[in-house]
């Protein structure tokens, strides 16, 4: 009973955590008016496609050595959402994803020359631009972008925000695998299972953003790959960083009032 009330809270810290990268968006674009980070399909293919089996793979999960020693559960006030877990997946770990993600999407618009001042005040005239005539003007080497250029880049900056925020949920699911045991103590690649999702969802990613005429249904083109290179490593070690980090002040300091927020 206590592993598989354990393993589902897992499951849901980790599912949890990528609704901050496509929630977030949709509000910088509809009440900031700047560009639009992530197409409607590309945010469906994280919720239907890459997630299904990495979020399915903590049933597999083994027991942490110390399960035993935690006190029986209190269906009043144990529940599997709690504030804590909520908390975490919105605010830390979605966080340190979302950070990634809006790492990559400045580089890469300023990779086309494109400063974040003109992708902030874009006010939804660019990107895509309101009618065919209407260009853009690069600040760097004043290149013009027509609207058909913009399209492209637009759709770009959608497969570049969509694959940052799969590889932080990769990750995010081996740091979630432990609540409060570091993963390298538990065994990283313990869980054949997640080890195989994180593979699937990596590749179904890159198959969604790069196969001809899928990507066409999704609007995705390819992106900056240096870009996503830099971003990848950027979010990868903060997640594994901050997991092991809070992990560590919950071991260590189990009666500290950061622990009662820190851990769920």
């Amino acid at each position: 009973g206590r592993l598989l009330f354990a393993n589902l809270k897992k499951s849901i810290a980790y599912t949890l955590a990528h609704w901050t990268p496509e929630v977030f968006p949709v509000l910088m674009w509809g009440f900031g008016g700047v560009v639009q980070p992530m197409g409607s399909m590309l945010a469906l293919c994280v919720d239907l496609l890459t997630e299904l089996v990495p979020a399915t793979s903590f049933v597999y999960e083994d027991a942490e050595s110390l399960i035993m020693k935690q006190p029986p559960r209190n269906p009043k006030t144990d529940k599997l959402t709690s504030f804590n877990l909520l908390f975490y997946s919105f605010f830390q770990s979605g966080v340190i994803i979302f950070c990634g993600c809006l790492f990559y999407y400045f580089r890469a618009f300023q990779h086309y020359g494109i400063s974040p001042l003109q992708v902030m005040n874009n006010n939804n005239k660019f990107f895509p631009a309101e009618s065919d005539d209407r260009v853009i003007i690069s600040s760097h080497d004043g290149r013009e972008y027509d609207s058909s250029e913009q399209k492209e880049i637009l759709q770009s900056i959608f497969s570049g925000w969509y694959l940052m925020i799969v590889i932080g949920q990769v990750s995010h699911l081996f740091q979630c695998r432990t609540s409060y045991l570091s993963i390298f103590e538990h065994g990283v690649f313990r869980n054949k299972v997640s080890n195989f999702g994180a593979v699937l969802a990596v590749c179904l990613a890159c198959f969604v953003v790069y196969c001809p005429g899928i990507r066409d249904v999704v609007s995705a083109r390819n992106p900056v790959s240096l870009e996503i290179l830099y971003a990848s490593l950027l979010v990868s070690g903060a997640m594994w960083a901050y997991g092991e980090g809070r992990k560590y002040i919950i071991r260590t300091y189990p009666d500290s009032p950061i622990t009662k927020v820190l851990a769920w």
